[in-house]
């Protein structure tokens, strides 16, 4: 995945776009004298910041950039690409290219649902679970479309990984599992 300078630029006017929004609401609300809003929306605030710091822990910067490049994607078609976690993947055991290829052809996926299934959301929630790092994609929307992941899936089993999918909700599961040997980490 190579990024260029005008797509950081996008990406880093989007960061702070979403920035100066929130700060304009917040201002709004305290002008009204509408505290409790101003304080909702601070807390929303707080939360975005904080799952975006989050993402920036991840021991792979390409994998950041990718996520971040992605949610731009799904914003621009009046998307979103909500991403949630608590992980740094320090003890991922696959390689920052393979597992990059991998979210690459996950979140293409999805970002093919999302256009054909209208403006819905989509929830990207990455946990440490023991032995596994799970990225659990979810649907927001009311109906989970439909999608051929046997490619992701093969693609996932190739490098040690796993895809599991719940139809029903349009959740997937990725779950990677842990160790100490990255063939071809820095």
């Amino acid at each position: 995945m190579n990024f260029n300078e005008k797509e950081m630029v996008k990406l880093l006017r989007r960061m702070n776009h979403d920035f100066l929004n929130h700060f304009q609401v917040i201002a709004g609300y305290l002008q009204l004298g509408r505290s409790n809003q101003a304080m909702a929306h601070l807390k929303e605030a707080v939360d975005d910041v904080t799952a975006r710091h989050n993402l920036f822990r991840w021991i792979y910067p390409t994998a950041v950039l990718l996520v971040l490049s992605w949610q731009l994607k799904f914003f621009e078609k009046a998307k979103n690409l909500i991403v949630q976690g608590n992980t740094d993947l320090q003890e991922i055991s696959v390689a920052e290219d393979l597992l990059v290829d991998l979210l690459s052809s996950l979140l293409h996926g999805m970002y093919a649902i999302s256009t054909a299934a209208g403006g819905e959301d989509w929830l990207l929630k990455v946990e440490d679970r023991g032995t596994d790092y799970v990225f659990e994609i979810e649907y927001l929307g009311k109906t989970a479309p439909e999608y051929d992941w046997s490619s992701v899936s093969s693609k996932a089993e190739g490098i040690g990984c796993r895809l599991e999918r719940e139809p029903e909700k349009g959740t997937k599961r990725l779950i990677c599992p842990k160790g100490i040997s990255r063939p071809g980490a820095e």
